[in-house]
């Protein structure tokens, strides 16, 4: 059987989500373009699967996870010392908690969600610890705008108040921080996996495929079950890109080829080529996985808020 390189991509995908056993097999691994693989983080856990060409990657991924994880440690323990409250979001949580190998988990930036409250002593910290803000645009300042992107050499923090824009959905900040384990820097099971899901949905789901094994592994080790996730997602108002997302995970499970909901919503196949959305599609894409029309005004409300800022400036 011959495969294209995007289905083969998709077929290794769904090797890994189902956490088959042994080796990817042959017709899998030759048809592989090994740049695909690393575009979308997966080289560690393709490696771990057979594929001997991913020597390196892994190796320079487990030197690279050693970095991170010092730099994460400096930033939480600054945190902690001056009474700021932390929750680790994305791959600064999993890396370390949710991967068996550090190595499998490629990073690509620290995400931390402070307490709004907490944001501008906690950018303070930040730049103490010699981080600098990426950008000096008035919009990523605006108190709406839900995360900024500070570097530090070869290290990026991204600085969250929240996972979505403020009014694109209605999550319960209060809720999160009040189960959150403070003690291990992370949210509870059910919110974790719900941010989680409100990071794809903001995303349009055009995410590094890496992203995808980050869901499967949550769902598999939490012991959530779909209703009682979908129940939070809804109380957070994010329900309906949720369960576009979770369909969107069960059929990359299989390593199926298609789409999860109508046009412009991605396909796997489009997933798997990694390219941007036209914009007039994101657009459109965005409204869809909108809960409802107060949550797609509250978006609409807030873009125009953040891009006035961006034009005064």
């Amino acid at each position: 059987m011959t495969f294209s390189s995007d289905v083969a991509l998709l077929r290794l995908l769904g090797w890994i989500m189902r956490a088959e056993p042994g080796n990817v097999p042959t017709e899998i691994r030759d048809a592989l373009a090994f740049q695909q693989v690393r575009d979308h983080r997966l080289v560690g856990l393709a490696h771990d699967r057979g594929l001997g060409e991913f020597r390196d990657d892994f190796i320079r991924a487990a030197l690279s996870a050693e970095l991170w994880r010092q730099g994460l440690g400096e930033v939480l323990e600054a945190f902690d010392a001056r009474g700021i409250d932390v929750c680790r979001l994305k791959g600064c949580a999993y890396f370390l908690d949710v991967y068996n190998d550090p190595g499998h988990r490629l990073m690509g930036d620290l995400d931390i969600l402070v307490r709004p409250e907490a944001f501008a002593h906690a950018r303070s910290v930040l730049r103490e610890l010699g981080y600098m803000p990426r950008t000096t645009k008035d919009y990523a300042y605006a108190p709406t705008h839900h995360a900024l992107t500070f570097d530090r050499g070869p290290l990026t923090v991204d600085l969250h108040r929240n996972m979505m824009q403020h009014g694109r959905s209605q999550i319960d900040l209060d809720g999160i921080w009040q189960r959150a384990d403070l003690a291990n820097h992370r949210p509870a099971p059910l919110d974790e996996i719900a941010l989680h899901l409100g990071h794809v949905i903001r995303s349009e789901l055009m995410v590094p495929l890496a992203t995808f094994v980050d869901l499967a592994l949550l769902l598999r080790q939490s012991g959530c079950t779909r209703a009682a996730l979908l129940a939070r997602c809804d109380a957070f108002r994010i329900g309906r890109g949720a369960r576009v997302v979770l369909a969107m995970h069960d059929l990359l499970m299989h390593g199926g080829t298609g789409r999860v909901g109508p046009y412009p919503l991605p396909s796997t196949l489009e997933l798997a080529r990694g390219a941007e959305l036209p914009r007039l599609r994101t657009i459109l894409a965005k409204a869809y996985l909108v809960e409802g029309p107060k949550e797609l005004l509250g978006l609409a409300r807030t873009t125009l808020l953040e891009r006035g800022r961006s034009w005064q400036s």
